[in-house]
């Protein structure tokens, strides 16, 4: 109770101050928009470049000191080529300091017929500058990617295409959060910061000196790390949030001094950010496991999702990068990379879909059932990598001396046979374990509840058990109101309600017809009762319905749910007919009981 009494609040974004922020942000959109055009022009147009250099062996890139050299395939001529060598000169003509890779002057000088002679000198650190002579070939490149099943233009292309899909969803989730809440101190922070993170202003116009150039993105994960702290109600709550609020805001200088310190400073900068990102996710994951349930703690649970799976797939990127720096293939090379750039698209998309799906509140009820499906997918995978791993590595190691070349192609059929055959029963088992970890309300609701109806239905009175229904299927459906009416033909009585009044059932019921369906009725546009449950029993047909709102944000419930609540209507219907002609029966036995002590009393009285 201390602990919210001091909570850190941002005020809302003043009326006042609120056309500037717009104005402001527009123009940072804006400028975000055309330094990512920019950046896949200007792409595009270094593809002569590259393939210049490449058709000469080399792979280049810029450095304020000049063109940095590596080498590209295995080319004999440029054997003598290290990663990191400087480029002095192209055949006598100077690289001037600051002269970038791809410059039209550049690529003139290296784009030469085939077969022709280049003299490149080039200087290795501090060393003498020494010259090697190489020859323009488009083999490098047909060598590199002959078994790749892609081509140069392909491969690059793809890239392209990867890096700007991974840019859309910052850039469609800050702009819808925007415009959908842009007086939310909270939406302010995340969009700005999401922003921030894809503005390259060097590329909209290089001379710009080194701290602008650094600007958005030095500030954008840190204005994201806050805006993760303040969700979702702008309200900074305990001592861990507190230190990781500090470290953020110590990580923007920290980010803005980088250029202009020595490389001593380079790990505790590094620390620094890193302890702010833990610090703000084990906050963030303390401040879920406070809340009660609720549309809070089922925000909280979008945006976990969003971060763990963000985690999850770097975690497979950095596993990618290892490979790919260990691996000689040249077309294992070509499509990890290409694997990598899609991984780290899709670290973009989870991390906003969590974010957005969260500040929207749309439809903030089905991330059990994503995570829930997630979990055992992710399970399977994994499962089935390492069974094919295992399986291949030891066929192969086994097969190798008998089947010698063909070892490998035969182990790759049997180990995917091996894992198929492994992994084939254990689906289901998977899924079991999913669905009670993560939809235990759903589970309890689909397999408990028909249990203790059977139970319940021997002994209970009506509205108890009734009461007991609508307490299961509101908490596992996550419905905003529910009743139940119960009856014959069109005479339909409340027979029980939760969370809505009598009279505005009664008051619903005299405006709808009755659903001529012997399945769930959905009417999205109904505002008390869209979703409807015959209660069917198959010797007496509809016995009543169940009528349920909305969830709380307003979404309709998902299949999983619909099944839960298919699956438990027949139950409910035996289970309330059956209570219900007990209870007339027990009326009835009382009523003769009655009548015969009242006989017995007057035989008494005469005698």
């Amino acid at each position: 109770m201390g602990d919210t009494a001091r909570a850190w609040t941002l005020p809302l974004i003043g009326r006042r101050w609120l056309p500037a922020y717009r104005l402001a942000w527009i123009a940072l959109f804006l400028i975000t928009v055309a330094s990512q055009i920019a950046m896949v022009v200007t792409t595009l147009r270094s593809e002569p470049a590259e393939t210049a250099f490449r058709r000469a062996g080399l792979i280049a890139q810029s450095s304020p000191e000049g063109i940095v050299l590596d080498r590209f395939g295995e080319a004999p001529e440029t054997s003598a080529v290290q990663s990191g060598d400087m480029l002095v000169a192209i055949d006598g003509h100077a690289i001037a300091p600051g002269m970038s890779w791809n410059d039209p002057s550049v690529v003139a000088l290296l784009a030469r017929p085939e077969g022709t002679r280049i003299r490149l000198t080039i200087r290795s650190g501090d060393a003498a500058p020494r010259v090697i002579v190489t020859m323009p070939s488009r083999a490098h490149l047909e060598q590199r990617y002959a078994h790749a099943g892609i081509d140069y233009i392909g491969h690059s292309r793809t890239i392209i295409a990867l890096t700007a899909i991974g840019s859309v969803p910052f850039l469609l989730t800050a702009l819808l959060l925007f415009r959908r809440r842009a007086r939310d101190p909270v939406v302010a922070l995340i969009s700005t910061g999401m922003v921030l993170n894809l503005a390259y202003l060097a590329q909209l116009y290089p001379p710009l000196p080194t701290w602008l150039k650094v600007l958005p993105l030095g500030a954008s994960t840190p204005l994201l790390m806050i805006g993760l702290l303040f969700f979702p109600d702008g309200r900074l709550q305990g001592r861990t949030a507190r230190w990781a609020f500090a470290l953020s805001v110590l990580s923007v200088f920290a980010n803005f001094a980088t250029p202009y310190l020595s490389d001593v400073w380079s790990t505790p900068l590094f620390v620094v950010q890193a302890l702010a990102f833990l610090l703000a996710v084990v906050s963030v994951v303390l401040r879920y496991r406070r809340l009660p349930p609720g549309m809070a703690r089922q925000q909280m649970r979008w945006v976990l999702f969003g971060l763990i799976t963000c985690l999850a797939l770097l975690v497979l990127y950095v596993a990618i990068q290892f490979v790919l720096d260990a691996s000689t293939d040249p077309a294992l090379r070509i499509w990890l990379d290409i694997a990598g750039e899609a991984l780290s698209s899709l670290e973009s998309w989870a991390f906003s879909l969590g974010f957005l799906v969260s500040l929207l509140r749309y439809r903030l009820y089905d991330a059990d059932a994503l995570i829930s499906r997630s979990a055992a997918y992710a399970c399977l995978t994994l499962m089935l990598g390492a069974v094919f791993a295992g399986s291949e590595t030891a066929l192969e190691v086994a097969g190798g001396q008998f089947l010698g070349q063909n070892a490998g192609t035969f182990s790759a059929g049997v180990a995917a046979a091996i894992a198929t055959a492994v992994v084939a029963p254990a689906h289901g088992r998977i899924h079991h374990w999913a669905e009670h970890r993560f939809q235990k309300a759903l589970v309890r609701l689909q397999q408990g509840l028909p249990r203790l109806l059977a139970d319940m239905r021997e002994t209970a009175e009506l509205p108890v058990l009734l009461a007991v229904v609508l307490e299961r299927v509101t908490h596992g459906v996550r419905s905003s109101r529910s009743a139940i009416l119960l009856g014959t033909g069109s005479d339909w009585r409340v027979a029980a309600i939760r969370d809505v009044e009598t009279a505005q059932v009664e008051n619903w019921q005299s405006r709808q017809p009755e659903p001529a369906t012997d399945s769930i009725d959905l009417d999205r546009d109904d505002p008390v009762f869209p979703v409807r449950v015959p209660l069917v029993l198959e010797e007496a047909g509809t016995v009543g319905w169940l009528l349920l709102g909305a969830r709380p944000d307003g979404s309709l419930f998902g299949k999983d749910e619909r099944e839960a609540l298919a699956d438990v209507a027949e139950p409910i219907a035996r289970a309330a007919f059956i209570v219900e002609r007990r209870a007339t029966r027990e009326a009835a036995l009382h009523a003769r009981i009655e009548r015969l002590e009242r006989a017995l009393t007057v035989n008494a009285a005469s005698t």
